[in-house]
């Protein structure tokens, strides 16, 4: 947009200093660097491209290279590594899921614990059919379960992916029409073009189909969606799309568990907000759009106010005290201006 190439430029001028700076582990071990010069080796290509997406791992015998943070939910796609490579690629990670057997010679457990992997788990799915309903069900719970960062692992990263993307998908309330957009421009999975794969692209909407079939209502809140409408926001999967013509919530959260809006009527609001614990506000409290009674009211646990002015750009203490906000917020947070 035109009007907001002020906000793109500042971004890009605030990234920029950011990474003049290494970027440290979350978890330990090696530090992290990112960029266009972090390197993809064929056994991790297979899987994701880092080239479409910043949220994946880069790593290769000759440039040990991490890209931060991981995929959506905390969590890594790889194909088979070297020993070497295992090795720093695994002191990144609290959980490892291996989808093979645990009598291929790829699967190293004593190198990943040997690394500080705290639980290792392994649930084989076959590369030429499709995983039975107890191993789908087994992999997904251990999704779920596992601590945070977790790897999914398999010989090419494909049957990982598609795991990765059936897990989210189900997590967010994902429809079918998304998927496509969600596994090549938000997550940059390889598989879903893969013609060797057709047969788990066609399980994941499947097993999606499954899921949708029953309304998708969080805990407590009971929420009716209508009948999708033209919208903006439609031209992205990954995002809250809501107006006061059309309140069907497709999908509830961006990556890092954040959803986006601007001004919501008071009816709109209420529908929403109960599926936030947190709410930042961009502009200032005085804005009649703004609603803080109606959000707590709706089960929202923590409001901050964090003024950014729209035709020029937030201060460095505004800046600093919204980023601070981003971090520290219980999720899922909704973004509003």
């Amino acid at each position: 947009v035109d009007a907001c190439s002020h906000y793109r430029a500042w971004v890009l001028e605030g990234l920029s200093k950011a990474n003049s700076s290494p970027i440290k582990s979350p978890v330990g071990g090696a530090p992290l660097r990112s960029g266009a010069g972090a390197g993809l080796p064929s056994n991790l290509s297979k899987g994701f491209q880092a080239r479409s997406s910043p949220s994946c791992l880069a790593l290769s015998s000759s440039n040990h290279s991490f890209a931060v943070p991981v995929m959506p939910g905390d969590v890594g796609l790889c194909g088979d590594l070297s020993k070497e490579d295992l090795a720093q690629a695994a002191g990144q990670f609290k959980s490892w899921v291996y989808l093979n057997p645990k009598s291929n010679p790829a699967f190293l457990p004593d190198e990943l614990k040997a690394a500080g992997v705290e639980h290792v788990e392994v649930y084989p799915f076959p590369t030429q059919f499709l995983p039975s309903e107890e191993q789908a069900t087994a992999a997904l719970q251990a999704m779920d379960r596992l601590p945070r960062p977790v790897m999914l692992q398999c010989t090419s990263g494909n049957r990982a992916g598609a795991l990765l993307l059936l897990w989210f998908a189900k997590k967010h309330g994902y429809k079918q029409e998304s998927l496509q957009e969600l596994a090549q421009v938000t997550m940059g999975l390889k598989f879903w073009n893969v013609d060797a794969c057709s047969h788990y692209r066609a399980w994941v909407l499947e097993k999606l189909s499954e899921t949708l079939a029953k309304p998708i209502i969080p805990p407590g809140n009971a929420i009716e969606c209508g009948e999708r409408q033209s919208s903006d926001l439609r031209s992205s999967p990954s995002c809250l799309a809501l107006s006061p013509a059309d309140t069907d919530i497709e999908v509830p959260v961006m990556p890092g568990d954040v959803g986006l809006c601007g001004d919501l009527p008071e009816e709109a609001l209420a529908q929403v907000a109960g599926r936030y614990a947190s709410w930042i506000y961009l502009n200032a409290k005085s804005n009649p759009a703004f609603h803080p009674e109606e959000l707590q009211r709706a089960g929202v646990k923590h409001v901050e106010v964090c003024p950014w002015p729209s035709q020029f750009l937030p201060s460095q203490a505004q800046a600093t005290a919204a980023l601070d906000a981003m971090t520290k917020l219980p999720r899922p947070v909704m973004v509003q201006c």
